[in-house]
């Protein structure tokens, strides 16, 4: 257990969802209340500093098919854990962040302790995480998008032309 191996360690967690009631119940039988914060639905504003505070992001998620909240902490250069499950593993590679199996509790904390004993690796691993989003940002994808629809309008114009060439040689 992580609290085992760091005391200090303090889960916040943000959001809401259907397991919340579940999870806070879980919290009061382990007696983890005075390590454990539910912060809810945060702003964007307080989402981005409570990521400047954090030194780990997790997801558990076995839903997830993009984490905005993922993608995010890495942008704020925070190492990240999460569940083995759907599209998770396309985001975090071993460069920026660790993937356990959804029901290894023991696989989780013992990685969570390792990024809290490491700063130097969890360091690393965020600057991984920070470099990776970078494909993301919004002038990327303008730009992606840009080419796109350019190759689309030459091919359109080109498709065209080839058509009035058709008439022309048909005589219609």
């Amino acid at each position: 257990m992580l609290k085992e191996r760091i005391p200090s360690a303090i889960l916040v967690i943000a959001g809401h969802g259907s397991q919340e009631r579940h999870l806070r119940v879980l919290v009061q039988r382990l007696g983890l209340e005075p390590s454990v914060r539910f912060v809810g639905t945060l702003s964007k504003s307080s989402l981005a500093t409570l990521f400047q505070a954090a030194d780990v992001f997790v997801t558990m998620s076995t839903s997830e098919t993009q984490g905005m909240a993922l993608l995010q902490a890495m942008a704020c250069g925070i190492p990240v854990i999460g569940a083995n499950a759907r599209a998770l593993p396309e985001y975090i590679g071993n460069d920026r962040g660790s993937l356990v199996e959804a029901s290894d509790a023991a696989s989780l904390s013992a990685r969570l302790a390792d990024l809290l004993s490491h700063p130097e690796l969890a360091s690393q691993l965020g600057r991984g995480g920070t470099a990776f989003v970078k494909q993301f940002a919004t002038e990327r994808i303008a730009d992606q998008w840009e080419h796109h629809y350019q190759i689309l309008i030459e091919r359109k114009a080109s498709d065209e032309r080839s058509y009035q060439d058709q008439l022309c040689r048909t005589g219609v």
